[in-house]
């Protein structure tokens, strides 16, 4: 981690060696999950370290958010494909995987046209006003969807916090990147990059009074819709989510 450090941009928020340091405290607690155990002096310098990078007037906001990426990463090893993707090679085939879905796809959308320009019109059952083939419009609004699709997730992948640790790890290991203004500026781009809230920093609320006679709509949740999103039952309403105070997040930093 002592890598950012030492360029010339550093690490001033120190949020880079914290995205690290979750991702080895998630290793930490995969192997617990996984029943192994680690010696007791891997335990004490951990603890040594940890309290060392949180030593400040606001430790407790630094190590919410270690423990909150942390989190982050467990919850992806058991939901998501990041574990497979991110191995060293996984990440190769996936862009080799996008790269023929979009060149395949926009390949088929040009044939596709090229073939309805050169049928005769007698040829065409359903076409619009145009003289177009109302299938090949169909065939090519659907690669077109699929391939826009596949870009979304390529980039929800890229600026993910599997995506982070990868880059900093190779970052820090390829003298030549140190050099490289560019891939510095990239990396950190990349790093800075933050979309979506894993927690929100929200906190979720039930009130027996409130919701015991809430009936959802059948409309929303049913048998087909199960298969998309969580099915709500009879009393069971939320309320509104509260934020975190600072009170709730002080003690993060003496646990």
């Amino acid at each position: 981690m002592d890598g950012f450090s030492r360029s010339d941009g550093g690490d001033k928020d120190s949020k880079l060696k914290d995205i690290c340091l979750s991702f080895s405290l998630y290793k930490l607690l995969w192997l617990r999950f996984s029943g192994h155990s680690l010696p007791k002096q891997a335990h004490e310098k951990l603890w040594k370290l940890i309290q060392h990078l949180f030593a400040g007037g606001k430790g407790y906001e630094r190590a919410f958010r270690v423990v909150e990426l942390e989190l982050s990463f467990l919850f992806d090893s058991f939901y998501t494909k990041y574990p497979i993707i991110f191995l060293p090679t996984g990440w190769r085939i996936k862009v080799i995987e996008l790269l023929l879905m979009v060149t395949g796809s926009l390949l088929t959308i040009g044939l596709c046209f090229q073939y309805n320009s050169n049928r005769h019109k007698d040829e065409l059952q359903l076409a619009t006003q145009g003289g177009w083939s109302i299938d090949v419009l169909v065939t090519a609004l659907i690669l077109i969807v699929f391939t826009c699709g596949e870009l979304v997730q390529f980039f929800f992948m890229a600026i993910s916090e599997w995506a982070k640790v990868s880059l900093l790890c190779d970052y820090v290991q390829t003298p030549s990147w140190r050099k490289n203004k560019g891939i510095e500026k990239l990396i950190e781009l990349i790093c800075r990059t933050q979309l979506l809230k894993p927690w929100e920093r929200k906190l979720c609320q039930y009130s027996l009074l409130e919701s015991y006679d809430y009936t959802p709509s059948r409309w929303l949740y049913n048998s087909f819709t199960i298969m998309f999103i969580d099915l709500i039952r009879d009393g069971q309403k939320h309320s509104a989510p509260a934020n975190l105070s600072l009170e709730v997040k002080k003690p993060f930093s003496v646990l």
